[in-house]
């Protein structure tokens, strides 16, 4: 389809796996939160500051990222705590975690950090264009797919994949998706399973698709296993488990 970018792997002290729960949509656009597995106290490799492209660039850049890409990220719903945009660090307090009267200092044992290599994503909810760290604000909604490794310092570390901010109240926010199958009925209509299993169906006729920040023609019969999506979902068919929606919009990552 094109040229994949390798994903590096994180340092040995971090191979180890971590367990979670999938994550659903409900029709809100509220998810369920899954927890991620304590690895160790080394921070993941992650490093470099976090302001991304504000426009698209004339070529369609190739090379390996600096970053860790992790195939079967942990969404986190949340609040915005702190950016700090020369650390390219940003922290988070995640709605599940969050405790109505806490201290400050039990507050800050909730939180997470989350370490923003160069070209990670922040988008708009709405039009899926990158946000600047600059930009962010305290107290502000985000969804973040962020690493299942994460650190036992306080408060922890991990590595974040996809941020999504500007979530509008009347509509359901766009999810960061791993392809892991894709199958067709020959005429034009796709189903896409994601990392939690939920099922996306996307039509030639009905589903918007573009690149990110390239000018590269994609199509829904390009889309393969393997491949990292946001996806801007319809309403859910029906009631079953795992679940199943539509898929208004697709944008396709390069990575």
């Amino acid at each position: 389809m094109r040229k994949k970018l390798m994903a590096l792997a994180m340092t040995g002290a971090m191979l180890a796996a971590a367990t979670g729960c999938s994550n659903g949509i409900t029709a809100q656009g509220e998810t369920q939160s899954t927890e991620v597995g304590i690895i160790n106290n080394t921070t993941p490799t992650n490093p470099g500051p976090g302001a991304t492209l504000e426009a698209f660039p004339e070529e369609e850049t190739e090379g390996e990222e600096s970053r860790y890409v992790d195939e079967n990220p942990v969404q986190k719903y949340g609040t915005i705590v702190s950016v700090d945009e020369e650390a390219g660090q940003i922290t988070i307090l995640p709605a599940d975690q969050a405790v109505e009267g806490a201290s400050q200092e039990e507050t800050a044992m909730m939180e997470i950090v989350l370490n923003v290599a160069d070209g990670v994503p922040i988008l708009d909810a709405v039009s899926g264009m990158p946000v600047q760290m600059k930009d962010l604000q305290e107290g502000q909604t985000m969804y973040a797919w962020i690493g299942q490794a994460m650190t036992m310092s306080i408060p922890p570390q991990s590595a974040l994949q996809v941020m999504v901010v500007n979530i509008p109240q009347d509509a359901a926010a766009p999810q960061y998706v791993v392809i892991k199958e894709v199958s067709s009925d020959g005429a034009g209509n796709y189903t896409f399973v994601d990392q939690n299993g939920a099922r996306w169906n996307a039509s030639e006729e009905s589903t918007s698709i573009t690149p990110y920040l390239t000018r590269q023609l994609i199509r829904l019969e390009g889309i393969e296993a393997g491949d990292k999506c946001m996806i801007w979902p319809g309403a859910a068919v029906g009631a079953s488990m795992p679940p199943v929606y539509t898929a208004e919009k697709m944008m396709v990552f390069n990575w």
